[in-house]
């Protein structure tokens, strides 16, 4: 319509996971407007957790109010990761063992909108996702809302705004995501 809302709706993120039994699975939506994500929900229906947020409203775990965890080190960080053979991150020879050496624990979920929601209520430090082609919005768009409302940073590698032909994402409180982006870029 003419509204100017468009709303990105994941059903079912981590299919794999949910198809396999894997218990890491989620149900997204977010709400764009004007190019901006203004709203979102991730619900994780095993542990019958509604991550929401909207702008100005804050980021909620059901009726609990949520921020970003405290800024920490890399060394001190839980990373979670979403990545693919043509991603970045796994094209850069020896990147990702340095990587797992500085951080304190690594994790990778298989469900980007559920690993989103845990970096915007401290669950996680860090998230960096990246196949080489750019993210589903659908995938992205309700953790990005709780991510922002919760005060963290939702970037790409140059630490500009996501882009719809963004192929990689950071996100977490803005100094690990500043302490990640300068070792990354360290290792060009």
């Amino acid at each position: 319509g003419t509204s100017g809302y468009v709303w990105h709706i994941d059903p079912i993120d981590g299919t794999m996971n949910f198809v396999r039994g894997v218990p890491f699975f989620s149900v997204s939506i977010g709400i764009e407007r004007d190019g901006g994500i203004v709203a979102g929900a991730v619900l994780d229906p095993l542990r019958r957790e509604l991550f929401h947020a909207w702008s100005g409203g804050g980021a909620w775990v059901n009726e609990r109010r949520v921020n970003i965890g405290p800024a920490r080190t890399l060394a001190d960080a839980a990373l979670s990761m979403q990545t693919g053979a043509r991603g970045e991150y796994l094209l850069r020879p020896g990147f990702m063992t340095e990587l797992h050496r500085r951080c304190q624990k690594t994790r990778k979920l298989g469900t980007i909108a559920l690993e989103l929601a845990y970096v915007a209520c401290g669950r996680m430090d860090l998230l960096i996702a990246g196949k080489g082609k750019p993210q589903a919005w659908w995938d992205i768009a309700g953790g990005w809302a709780l991510v922002e409302a919760a005060g963290g940073v939702i970037v790409d590698l140059d630490r500009k705004p996501l882009r719809r032909e963004s192929t990689h994402l950071v996100a977490g409180h803005g100094v690990v995501v500043d302490e990640f982006l300068a070792f990354f870029h360290e290792t060009d």
